[in-house]
């Protein structure tokens, strides 16, 4: 059985994010050609970065980061490669696989153009905490050669286990 909605409004403007920095994860690359209003054949080679983010309140979604594929050092590109710790050697080919799935930052900026408000994703590094965090760590345990912990180390009543 099909159900119909007998009202649908139309807001004003698009639905937007809020500004600053949310969690998120890289689902999907790929490189696709985009308008361009700063060249003169009026497109762009970008790269798109299709990236799932969660809000502190438990929404979910998606956003997409385009920027434009150079390999100069100055550009955006480059700059997304080096916060993701995934610039390849010169003559290398980037390591897709290993990106996707990652988890990130993603910052995002509330802009305005044309009478419209956007939420521009300004840009995403790799999620690493810092050692004075609080929160959980991810830990590869092949960095610890020789290190054999079992839940019998630590004192019961200091730790739950399950």
């Amino acid at each position: 059985m099909i159900t119909t909605q007998s009202k649908l409004t139309r807001t004003a403007t698009q639905p937007s994010l809020p500004e600053g920095m949310m969690y998120g994860q890289i689902k999907s690359i790929e490189v696709k050609e985009m308008k361009s209003s700063y060249t003169t054949t009026g497109v762009r080679e970008a790269v798109n970065v299709k990236l799932r983010y969660t809000l502190s309140n438990g929404e979910e979604g998606y956003v997409y980061y385009s920027p434009s594929l150079t390999w100069s050092t100055k550009g955006k590109f480059m700059q997304m490669l080096k916060d993701l710790d995934a610039v390849p050697e010169i003559n290398e080919e980037l390591n897709i696989p290993a990106l996707i799935d990652m988890k990130v930052r993603i910052y995002i900026k509330t802009v305005e153009a044309d009478g419209k408000t956007y939420s521009n994703v300004e840009r995403i590094e790799k999620y690493q905490l810092d050692d004075n965090s609080t929160e959980a760590k991810e830990i590869n345990i092949d960095q610890y050669p020789g290190l054999n912990l079992s839940p019998d180390d630590f004192p019961k009543d200091e730790f739950d286990f399950g």
